[in-house]
C-alpha cells in the first residue's frame, strides 16, 4: 500500500509539475500575445494612420483633377473660338486676295495695253521724227539746189580749178552748183520714160550710189559696219560708175 501511496503521490507531483509548466508555458504565451496584440493595434492604427493619410491626399488629387478638368474644359473652349476665329480670318484673307489677284490681273491687263499703247506712241514718234528728218534734208536739199549763176563762180565747186577758155562751166543738174568737166562727168537717166540722160556732180553722183546701195534709211557706213563676213573681206571700197560720153542734148555749157 506504501508503495501505491508513493507511486501516486509521485504522479500527483508530476502532474503539478506539468501543469505548473503549462501554467509558465500560458503565461508566456498570454505575454506573447500581450506583445503581439499590441504590435498589431500599433500596426493597425499605423495603417489607418495612413490610410486617412492617402485618402487625405486621394481627396486633394481628386480635387486637382476636377479643377484640371474645369481649365482643360475652358481651354478647349478658348482653343475652339481660336480656331473659329482664325478659320474666319482665313476665309476673309482668302477674299482679300481673290480680289487683289483679280485686281493685280486687270492692272496687268492695263499695263500690257498701256505698254502696247506706249510702242505704238513710240514707233509713230520715231516714224513722225523721220519724216520731219527727212523732210528737214528734202527742204535743205531743196535750198541749197538754187541755180547758181555762172558770173557769180570763177573756181570748180570740187578742185577750185579756175574756169577760163579751156575749163569751161558746168551745172550739176541735182544740186544745181557750177562743177569743171572732170568733177561733172557723170550721167543718170531722167525719172520721166524715154527722159535724157543729165549730168550730175562727183558729190551728188556717190550720194545717189550709197542710197541705191544702202536701202531703207540705212547710211552706206552704217551698211559697211553691220555686214557680216565669214572670211573678213575688206569691204572699205568705193564703186563708182562707168563714166559715158556726154551726147549733143546733154552738153551744156552753163
Amino acid at each position: 500500500m506504501s508503495i501505491e501511496r508513493s507511486t501516486t503521490t509521485d504522479k500527483i507531483k508530476n502532474y503539478e509539475n506539468d501543469i505548473v509548466k503549462h501554467e509558465s508555458l500560458i503565461e508566456h504565451k498570454d505575454s506573447l500575445f500581450n506583445e503581439l496584440q499590441q504590435k498589431y493595434d500599433e500596426q493597425t492604427k499605423h495603417l489607418q494612420l495612413i490610410q486617412e493619410q492617402h485618402l487625405s491626399y486621394s481627396n486633394e488629387q481628386n480635387k486637382q483633377i476636377e479643377l484640371l478638368k474645369i481649365e482643360l474644359e475652358q481651354s478647349t473652349k478658348l482653343l475652339e473660338n481660336e480656331r473659329i476665329s482664325m478659320e474666319n480670318e482665313r476665309i476673309k484673307q482668302s477674299k482679300i486676295q481673290e480680289k487683289l489677284e483679280a485686281s493685280l490681273n486687270e492692272v496687268t491687263l492695263d499695263f500690257e495695253e498701256m505698254k502696247r499703247r506706249l510702242v505704238k506712241a513710240i514707233r509713230e514718234k520715231a516714224e513722225l521724227f523721220n519724216s520731219i528728218h527727212s523732210y528737214e534734208i528734202k527742204l535743205e536739199e531743196e535750198q541749197s539746189r538754187k541755180w547758181v549763176p555762172d558770173e557769180d563762180v570763177l573756181n570748180c565747186t570740187k578742185c577750185n580749178t579756175v574756169f577760163g577758155w579751156t575749163v569751161r562751166r558746168h551745172h550739176c543738174r541735182q544740186c544745181q552748183k557750177i562743177f569743171c568737166f572732170y568733177c561733172s562727168n557723170n550721167w543718170i537717166q531722167g525719172s520721166k520714160l524715154n527722159s535724157p540722160q543729165y549730168r550730175i556732180c562727183d558729190f551728188c553722183n556717190e550720194k545717189l550710189l550709197k542710197e541705191s546701195l544702202t536701202p531703207n534709211g540705212i547710211t552706206y557706213n552704217d551698211a559697211l559696219n553691220n555686214h557680216e563676213t565669214k572670211d573678213e573681206t575688206d569691204l572699205s571700197f568705193e564703186v563708182r560708175p562707168e563714166r559715158l560720153p556726154p551726147t549733143t542734148d546733154t552738153q551744156s555749157t552753163s
